[in-house]
């Protein structure tokens, strides 16, 4: 995971570049201290900006996959 964090703390970010999204979190305005709804859309746009997709209406009522990982992935030796 190179950058996680959850929205109710965003400054406290952690993974193995914590600073990845440090531009484009500027850029959207996604910062502590916004009302709930402003944090909603700005992550919808951090969706947009990380992926490089359109988050439609249409997109977001379908049906998504969705994946959690446990355990962090074992180093393997090449």
């Amino acid at each position: 995971m190179v950058t996680s964090f959850d929205l109710v703390d965003i400054e406290r970010r952690t993974g193995s570049d914590p600073a990845a999204l440090d531009v484009v979190l500027r850029e959207i305005g996604l910062r502590d201290g916004l009302p709930v709804q402003a944090r909603k859309a700005r992550t919808l746009a951090l969706g947009e900006k990380v992926s490089g997709r359109s988050q439609t209406p249409q997109w977001l009522r379908s049906p998504q996959l969705v994946f959690t990982i446990k355990d962090p992935l074992p180093d393997l030796e090449l």
